[in-house]
């Protein structure tokens, strides 16, 4: 039986490499402990069903997730799954400020191919790793306000707020969908 849906979204998730966009992806879509830490190959695809509560009506979302390569021989295609995109997840380590720093680059990427009215929301990874935290809660904030962008952060490996960052991203494309039509 064919399963039915409301909306059909299509979700980027980027950033650098190595900052947990596939552990945070997986356990979203497959709420366990996922402790496959390969590289994206490109484009990394995945697919869960969920739902929206509004004051109507319940929406049944459907989700295609991609999560995106972000090594240099994966950037001639990158534009290609940019394209059609409902919303995005930039994603960096909150131990690892090169990753940080590297989100003007993702920004600026995303902007030449992403409608304007398409949300991204900033992604702050690896909160479990108090300790090791290497990016100053006034850079994000600086960074945040520059670009217009909300902030959350997570811990893909505890599964800290993972589900909240979908489901505001789900939130916020549907307020777009509202607002436009």
């Amino acid at each position: 039986m064919e399963e039915e849906w409301d909306h059909l979204w299509k979700i980027i998730v980027a950033g650098k490499n190595k900052v947990g966009k596939a552990t945070l992806t997986h356990s979203f879509t497959e709420p366990c402990l996922y402790e496959n830490h390969r590289t994206s190959t490109g484009g990394d695809v995945y697919v869960k069903t969920t739902n929206i509560d509004t004051l109507e009506r319940r929406i049944k979302i459907k989700l295609q997730i991609w999560v995106i390569g972000s090594q240099e021989r994966f950037s001639s295609i990158r534009s290609m799954y940019y394209q059609g995109a409902s919303g995005y997840i930039l994603v960096f380590d909150l131990t690892n400020l090169d990753s940080f720093k590297n989100l003007v680059s993702w920004i600026y990427e995303i902007q030449n191919y992403r409608r304007q009215d398409t949300p991204i929301i900033l992604v702050g990874n690896k909160r479990d790793l108090v300790d090791q935290r290497n990016v100053t809660k006034n850079e994000i904030e600086l960074f945040r306000k520059t670009f217009k962008l909300e902030y959350y952060e997570t811990s893909a490996k505890t599964g800290e707020s993972v589900d909240h960052i979908f489901y505001t991203l789900n939130r916020l494309i549907l307020a777009n969908i509202d607002r436009l039509a």
